[in-house]
């Protein structure tokens, strides 16, 4: 996940700490939040795709995640990201999820 972002990266955890550098988040992943999260399903969808130019687009995405534990929060959310093609395929150069429903 961490590969996808910009060199200097940015990410709030959901415990809101604030983390730099994609080597840094990647660790933060693996090691804090992937635990917690026991194996889980995850699913996303693009909702909206808006082209600004030819190499610069909006993505909205939609997403779920499902805990392995049949207890747990069903968490769903929506994601905004900026991307842009480098010639080389799509970088993400900005992105922002925001959760919209848990349920258990």
């Amino acid at each position: 996940m961490a590969r996808l972002f910009a060199g200097k990266a940015d990410f709030v955890d959901t415990a809101a700490r604030w983390l730099h550098d994609p080597q840094v988040i990647a660790n933060h992943i693996l090691d804090k939040e992937v635990p917690s999260l026991g194996g889980p399903t995850r699913a996303s969808g693009v909702e909206r795709l808006s082209m600004l130019y030819s190499d610069l687009a909006v993505v909205l995405q939609r997403w779920t995640l499902q805990p392995s534990d049949p207890s747990g929060l069903v968490s769903q959310g929506m994601g905004l990201r900026v991307v842009e093609d480098h010639g080389q395929g799509w970088q993400i150069l900005a992105a922002e999820d925001t959760l919209i429903r848990a349920s258990g």
